[in-house]
């Protein structure tokens, strides 16, 4: 059951070797969240935002 390996962690846990462990649903990590495919890749258009920044200007000056 030992490795060949010579470090100690390998050593150790050698122990654990043939054992199943099954981690309970509340533990497991939540699945990735990704966008899907027709989102990746895609910047914006820019040319078609056009913000009033009169609020910003007017706070400036006071």
């Amino acid at each position: 059951m030992s490795r060949s390996s010579s470090g100690q962690c390998d050593q150790v846990g050698s122990y654990m070797d043939g054992v199943h462990v099954k981690i309970a649903e509340a533990y497991k990590p939540p699945r990735k969240f990704t966008l899907p495919a027709i989102y990746n890749n895609k910047f914006p258009d820019v040319a078609k935002f056009n913000y009033d920044f009169s609020l910003e200007k007017s706070v400036l000056d006071k």
